[in-house]
């Protein structure tokens, strides 16, 4: 009892010396600098604009800043590179007494988690920053997902069941639109669709913009008709003129030639002037009319046209965003048939570790460029850019933890297995 409450005593020694040791910089440390000095004028704190600022620290432990030339950083604490900073500034810019300086660290490096940790990769780095408490933000020891976390399982097998009626559904409006693209494709467009009883939402808003789409067709048709029967009319009303006309020239033709011999009257003469360009006005209103019919009868086609221009466009447009959809709902599926598999596979092959049994911690630290490893205490205070290595007693090749494959789409089958409630559809 003794000796563990002075090992008890002795690892608190250590952790508290760790927290209590100031931090010393290293290399790509990201610090905010801040220079101020009193303004007399202004009766307060004026900042150096054109120094302070954020400063990293470059790979060979140096620091380039302002007015103070190449400063090393590397292995000095804050408060010493503050007063060294504050030092040369006020050296080299020639004031009587220096600037106030102030030093804060932005980022450095992280800690790279590895082994058996739930999740394995980058830990942001703070000072004092433990072998447990980097295990710890990376989730902890590895557990199987298959025994150690039912909920997870339970999890998964929701999303594969989510992301199987996904696709379904993505399916279903796939084949709705890929059908109403051919029936654009066609010389005519029906004049709308059945409806099934079962049909969801979607459908119906599908169905209904078919029958909005068809019934403004219909309307641009029958104006189209209208309008093609208003300038046969105007045609034929032309025709008409132009047959008056032909006959009205002939008998002024002819009372002319009486009229030189005296045998008409000038009355007669002036009668069939007036005529001849009444009918010549009413035909030319008559071809200003018909112009203006066949505008309108353009105008109809292309809008009509455009209908099934722009529905061919917009059905395009949401069969290329289905299609999107549709693979990232099969990611997902296949990710989670993929996970549940390696799950129940892990489980299968591996015990379920012992909870007395404490992970074992190697440190990877490169010392003067060359990597060197450490068999490390939970509380040793790692440095940033450290490869934390978690490793568990009596771990063997033949319990492998599963590793994230590149997610495929999958059958359902495999993940039905782990969850009744999809091999129901």
């Amino acid at each position: 009892m003794r000796n563990l409450l002075l090992s008890a005593l002795l690892v608190a020694l250590g952790a508290t010396s760790a927290l209590a040791e100031p931090y010393r910089l290293h290399a790509q440390d990201q610090l905010l600098v801040r220079v101020v000095d009193w303004d007399p004028d202004a009766n307060g704190l004026a900042e150096w604009a054109g120094v302070s600022g954020e400063y990293l620290v470059a790979s060979d432990g140096t620091l380039q800043f302002p007015l103070a030339g190449t400063v090393t950083a590397e292995g000095q604490t804050l408060t010493s590179l503050q007063e060294q900073l504050a030092a040369a500034l006020g050296r080299n810019a020639g004031l009587d007494r220096p600037p106030h300086v102030t030093v804060e660290l932005v980022e450095s490096l992280p800690v790279y988690v590895l082994g058996a940790a739930q999740t394995q990769g980058a830990v942001a780095y703070r000072p004092g920053l433990t072998a447990r408490q980097a295990l710890a933000l990376a989730g902890g020891v590895y557990r199987n997902l298959a025994t150690a976390d039912p909920m997870q399982m339970a999890r998964i097998a929701g999303e594969a069941r989510l992301a199987a009626e996904e696709l379904r559904q993505h399916e279903a409006e796939r084949a709705a639109i890929e059908a109403e693209l051919a029936e654009l494709e066609g010389p005519d467009t029906p004049p709308g669709g059945q409806l099934p009883a079962d049909a969801d939402l979607r459908s119906r808003l599908q169905v209904a913009d078919r029958v909005a789409r068809n019934a403004q067709a219909a309307s641009l048709d029958s104006l189209q008709q209208l309008l093609r029967d208003k300038a046969d009319k105007l045609r034929q009303q032309i025709v008409l003129r132009d047959q008056q006309l032909a006959d009205n020239r002939r008998d002024l033709e002819g009372i002319a030639e009486l009229k030189e011999k005296g045998l008409a009257v000038n009355a007669r003469v002036t009668a069939l002037t007036t005529a001849i360009n009444d009918i010549e006005a009413k035909r030319l209103d008559l071809e200003a009319t018909l112009l203006m019919a066949e505008q309108q009868l353009n105008e109809a086609e292309r809008a009509r046209a455009a209908i099934i221009d722009d529905a061919r466009s917009d059905n395009l447009q949401k069969l290329a965003e289905l299609e999107d959809d549709m693979a990232a709902a099969a990611i997902r599926l296949g990710t989670a048939d993929r996970l549940l598999t390696q799950a129940m596979l892990a489980g299968e092959l591996a015990p379920e570790p012992d909870a007395a049994e404490q992970p074992g911690f190697v440190v990877t630290r490169a010392t003067d460029g060359t990597p060197e490893r450490i068999e490390a205490a939970p509380d040793m205070a790692l440095e940033p850019g450290d490869v934390l290595e978690i490793t568990l007693p009596g771990a063997s090749a033949a319990s492998p933890r599963p590793v994230a494959a590149a997610p495929q789409p999958a059958p359902l089958g495999q993940v039905a297995a782990a969850d009744p409630g999809l091999a129901a559809r």
